[in-house]
């Protein structure tokens, strides 16, 4: 969008002269836009906008701001080409999101992510009026009520509840006694019951993880076996076992994913976007209802998985993001900010981002055998379905993790690497000298180069 003023000032042949390229705007074709538009306005409009536009001197520059990071880049790149000085403005609130969201895709995990905002949302029923989480409280109630430690929902289930729970090392975990013990003292008052969660909204900023980390990462498997109960009351599926049935025909990976590389480039945006859309799209017609489509997911091993590794692998995105929202309030917080970037700042989440890989915990939750006994190991082969599965999902893990690097950096290095960026290292007397030394520096390499063309 460019200023009404500017235009008009443009094309009265004012501001226009400032720029010292009125003949390349002619060749671009840029001076019959603005005319048209004039022209077109109605006489009693044109003659209040001439009067108003005589009041104002005329600019010396010209302002284009859009919302896309690629138009804004374009713009740039038009302005350059015209002779302009360019100043950019960051964005970091956009950028934090496009570049969460392009490790996502490129990584191959866009499915699971779109997987796991059905399930973030399936609760709010048509109209976002909660229908579905009444529907839930109510069979929570019944099976607080009727279910026993040898249900079949509870025994398919259960070994996901522990995992969900990290009861893995409690001894008794898997016997009968356990069970009773969870349906008397643990689902009764469970956070099923009382937590909606947070709508997750794929347009917003980083909206992920409020809905997904906060709650279901450590529920998901209890909330999964209430909606499956639903849907086999509403005749959606027919047991439990039907559940699971077709959740195993379409997990797991083609052979291709041996060759699978952390180096390759991955699917673009705009294709892993329109490949997961349509696969959640296809289940729920397959499913008849939101419902059963989100219990499907619940216990589709690997979209479960790659939720938990899509919430891990950016979790310190996440938290650089909320921290930058809290602080930047104002000018004096805008310019610590700017200042700490341009000193490197940003780094630290990236050094966050690589902890993901050694946290040993959360690797357990997304599938990852993260304990060798001899034993086990000894039995084990590269062949192994359970070994080329999890070399799959770690290849996906390293290239979430190496390409939220890459943005990240590639998205700050203005900071540290060009103007006006650098120029907050003058907000400081430790570092003002030293950056107006390089400021002058780089000032007389431009002059020398412009001297040369």
């Amino acid at each position: 969008m460019v200023m009404v003023s500017h235009f008009w000032h443009m094309c009265t042949g004012c501001s226009i002269n400032d720029f010292h390229n009125v003949q390349r705007l002619r060749d671009l074709g840029f001076e019959p836009l603005v005319l048209q538009g004039v022209h077109n306005m109605a006489p009693e409009a044109l003659s209040l906008l001439k009067k108003e536009m005589a009041k104002e001197p005329a600019p010396f520059q010209l302002g284009v701001a859009h919302d896309q990071w690629q138009v804004q880049l374009t713009g740039l790149g038009w302005m350059q080409h015209l002779g302009s000085t360019i100043e950019g403005m960051a964005d970091p609130e956009h950028r934090s999101h496009n570049d969460a969201a392009t490790a996502v895709c490129w990584a191959g995990l866009r499915t699971a992510h779109h997987a796991a905002i059905l399930l973030c949302n399936a609760l709010l029923g048509p109209w976002g009026k909660c229908a579905f989480f009444h529907g839930v409280i109510a069979e929570g109630r019944n099976s607080v009520a009727s279910m026993q430690p040898d249900n079949p929902w509870l025994l398919r289930y259960w070994p996901r509840i522990i995992q969900d729970n990290g009861w893995e090392e409690v001894p008794g975990i898997y016997n009968k006694e356990a069970r009773q013990k969870w349906l008397t003292e643990e689902l009764p008052d469970h956070p099923c019951f009382s937590n909606l969660g947070v709508k997750v909204k794929p347009a917003a900023w980083m909206s992920f993880h409020n809905g997904f980390s906060e709650f279901l990462d450590k529920h998901l498997n209890t909330r999964g076996m209430l909606l499956g109960r639903m849907s086999a009351r509403s005749g959606d599926i027919k047991c439990v076992e039907d559940l699971f049935i077709s959740a195993m025909d379409t997990a797991g990976f083609d052979d291709a994913a041996l060759s699978l590389s952390v180096s390759d480039a991955g699917p673009s945006k705009r294709k892993a976007n329109k490949e997961a859309k349509a696969t959640m799209d296809d289940l729920r017609r397959k499913m008849n209802n939101t419902v059963a489509a989100a219990a499907r997911v619940s216990v589709d091993e690997e979209l479960v998985n790659g939720m938990r590794i899509v919430a891990l692998g950016t979790r310190s995105e996440d938290r650089a993001f909320s921290h930058m929202m809290k602080h930047l309030k104002g000018a004096a917080d805008s310019e610590a900010y700017y200042y700490e970037q341009a000193q490197w700042g940003y780094l630290r989440w990236c050094k966050e981002t690589l902890k993901c890989l050694t946290d040993a915990l959360a690797l357990s939750r997304c599938g990852f055998t993260v304990h060798f006994p001899t034993k086990v190991m000894a039995t084990e082969s590269l062949r192994s379905p359970r070994v080329r599965y999890q070399d799959h999902q770690a290849t996906k893990l390293m290239r979430l993790v190496t390409n939220l690097i890459s943005n990240r950096v590639g998205s700050h290095l203005v900071h540290t690497h060009s103007y006006p960026g650098k120029l907050a290292l003058s907000l400081k007397p430790e570092t003002r000298a030293a950056a107006l030394a390089e400021f002058d520096h780089d000032l007389a390499a431009w002059h020398a180069a412009k001297d040369r063309c």
